[in-house]
């Protein structure tokens, strides 16, 4: 992927977290949360481990950019939450296939 293209991707990282933030805080919280301070507000840990493997955490900007970068046309949390919601459908069912 070129640098232009990247440029534009990383944009929309901030704006995508902010928007998660608010719709988890109340109103008078969602007031604070902007561009500036949406890094003081994520959480420190980026990865966790579970089931023996490192992930990423979940809204971290490697996480956003990792999907950003398969998808690049997603530009609301809805469309971002409606692809993560197929992605993990996919895992299941791949995972469920395993086991038998």
């Amino acid at each position: 992927m070129n640098a232009k293209k990247l440029k534009k991707l990383r944009r929309k990282v901030k704006l995508l977290q902010v928007a998660w933030l608010k719709s988890l805080l109340n109103k008078e919280e969602a007031d604070n949360v902007n561009l500036k301070t949406i890094d003081s507000l994520l959480p420190k840990q980026t990865h966790y481990y579970g089931m023996g493997r490192l992930y990423l955490s979940y809204m971290t900007d490697k996480w956003i950019m990792k999907i950003l970068k398969k998808y690049p046309d997603i530009e609301t949390l809805g469309e971002l939450n409606d692809i993560n919601n197929k992605r993990q459908q996919l895992q299941r069912n791949n995972s469920s296939c395993m086991n038998i």
